[in-house]
């Protein structure tokens, strides 16, 4: 499925309804020293605006104390180079960022959940190969 969108506003739009989000407190690598995040959903962005969105495979192994990320559908793995957790107040909701050494951007938000375990999503902003992408995952804890 392809269709036109305004690059910048479709994929920052879709990263900040999630930072935007309140988020649990302390920040989630405080609350989750370990994660496995399961793709869901892909967006795929061309530089001129074309997008085509797509179910998702990816399995990540994150272990924040490690500093790590380990694809677990394929042999590769990478560094946490930062995060970060601001509360900024003035009303505006905190934030929970990770950059990984790859130059992704992962941005988490835990939700209490209506069971009361919680849900926490990963959206991740990343560019190759003259595209820019956006993934979603779902997370739990190992």
């Amino acid at each position: 499925m392809t269709a036109r969108c305004s690059l910048p506003i479709a994929t920052f739009a879709l990263a900040a309804s999630f930072a935007s989000a309140a988020l649990a407190e302390p920040a989630t690598w405080e609350q989750y020293p370990q994660l496995v995040c399961r793709g869901s959903a892909m967006l795929n962005c061309d530089l001129d605006g074309a997008c085509g969105k797509q179910d998702s495979t990816a399995v990540w192994r994150i272990d924040f104390a490690a500093g790590k990320v380990t694809y677990a559908t394929i042999d590769v793995s990478e560094d946490i180079l930062a995060k970060r957790h601001i509360d900024y107040g003035y009303g505006i909701p905190p934030t929970n960022n990770m950059l990984l050494s790859s130059g992704r951007l992962a941005v988490f938000h835990v939700d209490a959940g209506a069971s009361g375990a919680p849900q926490i999503t990963m959206l991740t902003l990343g560019a190759s190969f003259g595209k820019l992408n956006t993934t979603t995952f779902a997370c739990s804890t190992p």
